[in-house]
């Protein structure tokens, strides 16, 4: 199992492969005319960021705490959870 700070060492290129092939994508979101892809690979998380009108990956960003999905919170509804 491939853990977070091995993960940070590869080179960019195979971590977007990766990250394709192995993520699950658990989110999405625009942000500054920026998409952004949020996937879970083992207990850390990715996010790639791309413009719309472009095929290759402009950001990829790593991070195993939970504080930066912030921005997906608003996108989980509670409403089907019963009480």
């Amino acid at each position: 199992m491939l853990k977070f700070h091995e993960f940070c060492l590869l080179d960019e290129a195979v971590k977007s492969e990766l990250v394709l092939n192995y993520g699950a994508l658990i989110g999405e979101r625009l942000n500054e005319g920026l998409k952004v892809y949020l996937y879970q690979v083992n207990a850390f998380y990715i996010e790639i960021w791309h413009r719309p009108d472009e095929t290759s990956t402009t950001i990829l960003k790593s991070f195993d705490n939970t504080h930066s999905l912030k921005p997906y919170l608003d996108q989980i509804s509670l409403d089907d959870l019963p009480i």
